[in-house]
């Protein structure tokens, strides 16, 4: 049985991706969580602070996991760089197990962080960016010796373009049912191996792009 303080995480990772961060109110969340508002406020002060915590939860796990992969990868290749190929993986592969695996609940966290990022309240997304900050920079300092052909601002480009790719992916994998509808044809991918494969080749294609001519077409 869930004690109060999960019940009201689960309530809310639920409300706030159904409807929206200023469309929840604390009372909507007590209340499916069957709890009452002191013990909201005492568990997490504010909904601010109940947000802030949801999100440390779901990424800091994932974050770990991407971190770990790279300090392997960067083991491996004994005292040299890392593949861009493994790179890349050590990235997509953490989110795209999250959000195959059934029991996750993975794909309702997809639905919050898409909320997230796209939400108007410039605090969320302040939010959000500070979990990433440290995974930004360990992947983007790892990058730098596979991309010399890359100015810094290219690089910035084709990180930003990466994380792009990926979110879509996994909205992809979430949404098979009603893509299928357009691809029928196309069969639903069985396992993590092989998105992961698929995403990190597209990638890796993307990144070593020589930097495209700054020459207008007369």
């Amino acid at each position: 049985m869930q004690g109060t303080r999960s019940r009201i995480l689960t309530a809310s990772e639920g409300l706030f991706a159904d409807r929206g961060f200023s469309a929840t109110s604390v009372r909507m969340i007590t209340s499916r969580a069957q709890v009452n508002v002191a013990a909201m406020h005492y568990h997490f002060g504010s909904k601010d602070q109940l947000i802030q915590e949801l999100f440390a939860l779901r990424l800091s796990p994932l974050n770990r996991q991407r971190l770990a992969l790279l300090g392997r990868c960067q083991v491996d290749a004994d005292g040299e760089a890392p593949s861009l190929e493994k790179i890349l993986e050590a990235f997509v592969r953490p989110p795209v197990q999250l959000i195959s695996d059934p029991e996750s609940g993975g794909m309702r966290f997809m639905q919050l962080l898409s909320r997230a990022f796209n939400s108007p309240d410039g605090a969320i997304r302040e939010m959000i960016y500070g979990q990433f900050s440290e995974v930004i920079e360990r992947f983007s300092g790892a990058l730098g010796p596979r991309l010399p052909h890359l100015s810094r601002e290219e690089a910035f480009w084709r990180f930003h373009f990466m994380v792009g790719a990926m979110s879509h992916t996994l909205h992809v994998i979430a949404d098979w049912k009603n893509l299928e509808n357009f691809f029928p044809d196309v069969p639903e991918p069985s396992q993590v191996d092989e998105v992961v494969d698929r995403l990190v080749s597209f990638l890796a294609a993307g990144f070593r792009t020589p930097i495209p001519s700054q020459e207008k077409c007369g």
